[in-house]
């Protein structure tokens, strides 16, 4: 058989083709189910999307975005060091991809790793000088890093960041809800309302703003106001304990007893075991001379926290109010020992007396249940 140059050129040809429309119809494979994943992922279904993220990663190791979403869902369900993985391929494969050095940074965040996560932050800025988030999340590492055990509560360099985030960028809403909880921590309460409202007219849906800024606003006694930022923090997070509880200490601070204690119930109907919202719905209730369902309430906060002096107060003050001086001088008794000083002041003026005009028959015992325990 000779040898056919013409058909031999034809036969190269036809191996090219074909590797070309396999070529591509991989890439369009690999795509596809990348975007599959992606959709998942944004519904919330992380395992099948990191399923899914798998499949596309098995049509094109190369895709670094099908590595970088697998990455985020790893992050979802807090396989941080699975994600970190994906994410130092997607450097390999692009030295220059900022957002991969920012996210392995929050994920040294999340495993309290705090001076790696600066130094991925460090690496994003050097990559783009003019990276706001990059400066917002350094700043937000430097910060956890200062308010650890370890180092002395220095806010110096997160402040330096914080501002740099919103001069390179005075809409990064994050940014300044950050600086903003930093000031609330720190007790700067007027600086943190401000940077709160810029972050609220940037980003209304941000719940955690709110009730920060509500907090801060309670610290300043503007009860009233910071009502308002509860009531919208629990609008957009109907399942925020923390706000039905301070708005349920405000309205009592503003004598709305009803209000309060459909905050503090609406807190039981979330947490069962909460011994505060039991203290203080029991309050309010005492407030309103409902003595009888006072104690219910002081009963089950006695029962979740065993040595919960201030409810034992609150018990006895509300057998004060049913003329039941027995119990009542026990309760103060009991809470006196326990340090509260106002059991003390109530026993003397309350008890004193009393004890001196009843027999020495024998103490009443009281049950006050289990030690309550921090979960």
């Amino acid at each position: 058989m000779s040898f056919n140059k013409i058909d031999f050129q034809k036969g190269l040809v036809k191996v090219f083709c074909f590797s070309l429309f396999t070529f591509h119809f991989s890439f369009l494979q690999a795509q596809s189910l990348r975007q599959q994943a992606e959709a998942l992922y944004k519904r919330g279904y992380y395992i099948n999307s990191l399923q899914m993220f798998d499949k596309a990663i098995d049509a094109n190791k190369k895709d670094t975005l099908a590595l970088f979403g697998r990455a985020l869902a790893r992050m979802a369900v807090s396989d941080y060091q699975g994600a970190e993985w994906d994410f130092k391929k997607v450097i390999k494969l692009n030295p220059s991809y900022v957002k991969a050095y920012i996210y392995m940074g929050i994920c040294d965040e999340h495993t309290s790793d705090y001076w790696a996560a600066i130094k991925q932050f460090t690496k994003a800025i050097e990559i783009d000088p003019k990276n706001s988030d990059a400066y917002d999340d350094r700043a937000n590492a430097e910060y956890s890093l200062s308010a650890s055990i370890e180092y002395v509560s220095d806010t110096t360099a997160a402040m330096r960041d914080y501002n740099k985030a919103i001069e390179l960028d005075s809409n990064n809403a994050d940014a300044w809800y950050d600086r903003g909880y930093m000031e609330h921590a720190h007790s700067h309460y007027p600086d943190a309302i401000e940077d709160f409202t810029v972050s609220i007219a940037l980003d209304p849906d941000n719940e955690y703003a709110f009730y920060y800024r509500g907090a801060s606003l309670d610290s300043l006694h503007q009860y009233r106001d910071a009502v308002g930022d509860y009531n919208t923090a629990i609008r957009l997070a109907p399942k925020n304990i923390d706000a039905y509880y301070n708005r349920g200490l405000d309205r009592a601070k503003l004598a709305f007893y009803d209000g309060a204690i459909e905050d503090f119930t609406s807190v039981l109907k979330l947490d069962s075991t909460n011994s505060f919202a039991y203290y203080s719905r029991g309050m309010a209730k005492l407030s309103l001379q409902n003595y009888a369902e006072a104690i219910k309430d002081f009963n089950s906060a006695i029962a979740w926290q065993g040595d919960y002096a201030d409810a034992i107060l609150g018990r006895g003050l509300s057998y004060l109010g049913l003329k039941d001086k027995d119990r009542a001088c026990n309760d103060f008794d009991n809470a006196s020992d326990l340090g509260n000083t106002s059991a003390k002041k109530a026993y003397d003026d309350n008890c004193k007396q009393h004890k001196k005009n009843t027999d020495t028959s024998k103490p009443i015992i009281i049950d006050v249940g289990p030690k309550w325990k921090m979960k």
